[in-house]
């Protein structure tokens, strides 16, 4: 399931894990375990862009992959409060499922993108299996 930076942080460096609160609970309650995905990008620290879809032609506007240090930071911290809330709750996180191929600034931030998120994710809560360098 999406876990929506944007719908979660709507001020600087404030969260609202209201929704998901919920939604763990009502899942934990039913012995189900969440996927959370951490994905799609916030207005709060980057621009709408103009992109053509590959397979329409058609023009789209939505909010630019996380590509600016600015962000890429944002987006590490909200993953890595993520984790801490949810700490010990037997989530299964997921970061951004899917890139956008049309996006070039999507597999140009990639590695940048995540590499910050993984570290302060398993500073919270440490992978289960070796991961590579």
């Amino acid at each position: 399931m999406d876990f929506f930076w944007g719908g979660i942080e709507r001020k600087p460096g404030e969260y609202d894990w209201a929704p998901y609160d919920e939604l763990t609970a009502n899942l934990e309650k039913r012995g189900l375990r969440a996927l959370y995905i951490l994905d799609y990008s916030n207005r709060l620290y980057e621009e709408t862009v103009v992109s053509k879809n590959p397979i329409t032609g058609q023009e789209q506007r939505e909010v630019a992959s996380p590509q600016h240090p600015e962000s890429v930071a944002a987006f590490a911290r909200w993953a890595a409060a993520a984790a801490k809330r949810y700490q010990g709750q037997r989530i299964l996180w997921e970061i951004w499922n899917a890139c956008a191929p049309h996006l070039t600034e999507w597999t140009n931030s990639l590695t940048n993108l995540i590499r910050p998120r993984i570290t302060r994710i398993t500073r919270i809560r440490p992978l289960p299996y070796p991961r590579n360098p």
